[in-house]
């Protein structure tokens, strides 16, 4: 487990995270715990965000280079793609949003993957575009070139328009910042 890593990496290593804002946000949600109309799954929610930090926090430790990084987000992106896909192609009523939504039936026809909503599956698109922009011009072309097309596909096919939007304009100031360095 992600915890046994950072155990053998070294716990010291974790020192520098532990600045006063995040230790200050950390505490200030165990006590919104005990203020909450429903104090059991605010309970759950944070035993669900710890781990999550953990895990995110602990794949920027483990990792010995950029490389091994990038390689391990890049298993990740491969990973919720194809369960994505899969789930879009199998189960359609599912993972792609139908008329029969109660609350949103506008969506019909957007897809989401193994995500809840839309919104949360055209983000964590995005970001796999950019993981895979990043391991295509360091490392392997193939396997970044397939995460990018995939990614984008499926980021098309959610019809988020901000991150149709955003994402464009994020390559472009980025790519500014190599001509332009002042």
């Amino acid at each position: 487990s992600m915890v046994t890593a950072l155990l053998r990496v070294g716990l010291s290593r974790l020192r520098p995270i532990a600045t006063v804002p995040i230790v200050a946000c950390a505490a200030w949600l165990f006590v919104t715990i005990f203020f909450s109309v429903e104090p059991l799954l605010s309970f759950r929610r944070i035993i669900l965000l710890s781990i999550t930090a953990v895990i995110a926090v602990g794949v920027l430790f483990v990792a010995r280079d950029f490389r091994q990084l990038a390689l391990t987000l890049g298993g990740v992106a491969l990973v919720v793609l194809t369960v994505s896909y899969a789930a879009a192609l199998l189960t359609p009523g599912l993972a792609i949003h139908t008329p029969y939504d109660v609350l949103e039936p506008q969506l019909a026809g957007l897809w989401r993957g193994i995500f809840l909503h839309k919104n949360e599956a055209g983000p964590a698109m995005a970001i796999f575009i950019l993981i895979g922009l990043a391991i295509f011009s360091q490392f392997d072309r193939v396997l970044g070139a397939c995460i990018v097309i995939s990614a984008g596909v499926f980021l098309v096919l959610t019809g988020c328009k901000t991150y149709l939007i955003l994402l464009p304009v994020t390559l472009f100031l980025t790519s500014m910042c190599r001509i332009v360095t002042s």
